[in-house]
């Protein structure tokens, strides 16, 4: 038959017979859990089970849970706090630093100062510290490190008792739907954690941050960083971008209009044909231009034009068209300033949270500051979408690119604000040709954020007469 084994925080399965010993049991579980024989604690249905009595005399039926423990101690050493012992016996530094680990009872140290002292002098003991704690440190500022210490042992005071109190239940009855659905989340978990480890071991770089595809170009002989991106059909780039590139007079108003997608952008028009030098070859390229968004993103478009091909394991960018060029993908440390400093700013957000997982990659590289998020979402949806039906950036009117300057209809001109909903963006989002109650009602539900507030009314339906 088989027994369920809850071995904090593990849970697992063995095969037994009736007339088998808990002793014999014991002998087994000491090779999976670490615990001699003599120190195991084992409990069914609420009651110790004593190591002379066999499966069947104790009640132990087929899928019954077992919960196993450590034996209290009382005058005895654990292995680990042995083999501490003799590690600190052999090793000057760990003395002391068991020394200077000495805490009271509601964790705080008892020398606080030695503590900082064998921090300071000692680079792989600081090392492993957490930030606010090398902080403290690092200001002398006593009364934070102690308090930072007294958080972490409530922290573990709560996670015990929260696992006694687990346990508990567990054992007080199995067959609960209750228990029954914490053992398997436990079996879950074992699961995820097994999965996790096996991830960190073979795919350690899965825990780390991807830089995006960058190379480097000239645009009407001004160098830019191109962020390469194959899921884009247009190739766009920023006003700002394209006023340095001294190329705002080339832009052919026309093809102006709105970008929407998750947000929404403004699109100022299209430069036709501007001279852009790839490694030593000048290439014609048709570039839409933003009113915000990446300073240049070399979409779709441009990689078919020029039969492009994204070569990862040389790490380049291929031109096939004339002599063949190849342009390396920029190092994390050539990114445009914007980008590294997203990065950064994702980097340290993981640390501060305690989370593994790998950060979700901003729009468009994460090329763009917050302020310009939800322009940028629009611009890249915008280039994403436009051999979609009627999503086509061509000059004249389209159901999703107008002219900004295109106002709704005489009958669904805006109301005056009031002063008790009296929100300017109301009053913007009714200028495209919606009603007070929708607008209000779709700018609470996307917590005030406008521009995602005129894409949902869009996606809708209405607005500027469609």
């Amino acid at each position: 038959m088989l027994v369920t084994i809850s071995f904090d925080p593990d849970v697992f399965q063995i095969e037994v017979k009736p007339e088998d010993t808990v002793a014999s049991l014991q002998e087994t579980l000491e090779g999976v859990s670490g615990i001699p024989a003599r120190q195991q604690l084992l409990v069914h249905n609420g009651k110790e089970l004593t190591a002379s009595s066999t499966m069947a005399a104790s009640s132990v039926q087929d899928q019954d849970l077992i919960v196993l423990g450590r034996r209290p101690q009382a005058s005895q050493q654990t292995p680990q706090q042995q083999q501490a012992g003799r590690a600190a016996a052999a090793d000057p530094l760990q003395a002391r630093m068991q020394q200077a680990m000495r805490s009271r009872p509601d964790g705080s140290l008892e020398d606080i100062q030695a503590f900082m002292e064998l921090a300071r002098q000692s680079p792989q003991l600081i090392g492993g510290l957490p930030e606010p704690m090398v902080q403290a440190i690092n200001r002398n500022d006593t009364e934070e490190l102690q308090r930072i210490f007294r958080q972490i042992q409530a922290h573990r005071q709560a996670e015990a008792k929260e696992r006694q109190a687990e346990m508990e239940l567990l054992s007080a009855d199995p067959f609960d739907p209750e228990v029954q659905a914490k053992i398997a989340e436990r079996i879950r978990q074992a699961q995820v954690e097994e999965n996790y480890q096996t991830a960190y071991e073979y795919m350690p770089e899965s825990f780390s941050q991807v830089t995006m595809l960058y190379v480097d170009m000239e645009v009407n002989g001004h160098k830019v960083k191109a962020f390469v991106d194959s899921g884009a059909q247009t190739s766009i780039m920023s006003q700002a971008a394209a006023e340095r590139c001294a190329i705002m007079r080339l832009v052919d108003k026309r093809f102006a209009g709105i970008a929407r997608g998750v947000g929404s952008a403004p699109i100022l028009g299209r430069v036709h044909s501007v001279n852009a030098k790839i490694g030593s070859q000048h290439l014609p390229m048709s570039i839409t231009i933003m009113e915000k968004g990446p300073d240049f993103l070399f979409g779709l478009d441009m990689l078919r034009r020029y039969q492009c091909s994204i070569d990862l394991k040389a790490n380049v960018l291929r031109f096939s068209v004339g002599p063949e060029v190849a342009l390396p993908f920029l190092h994390e440390h050539e990114l445009p300033e914007a980008v590294r400093f997203e990065m950064q700013q994702e980097e340290e957000a993981q640390k501060a949270s305690g989370s593994g997982a790998a950060p979700v990659p901003a729009a468009s590289g994460g090329a763009l500051k917050p302020s310009d998020a939800a322009a940028a979402a629009g611009a890249a949806a915008a280039a994403r979408a436009a051999s979609a039906p009627g999503a086509s950036l061509v000059p004249g009117p389209a159901p999703t690119v107008q002219p900004p300057q295109q106002a709704g209809p005489p009958s669904r001109a805006p109301a005056p604000a009031s002063s008790d909903d009296g929100s300017d963006k109301v009053n913007r989002l009714m200028a495209l040709g919606f009603d007070r109650q929708q607008c209000m009602e779709v700018l609470a539900a996307c917590n005030g954020n406008e521009e995602h507030a005129a894409s949902l009314l869009f996606e809708m339906g209405g607005g500027l007469g469609f």
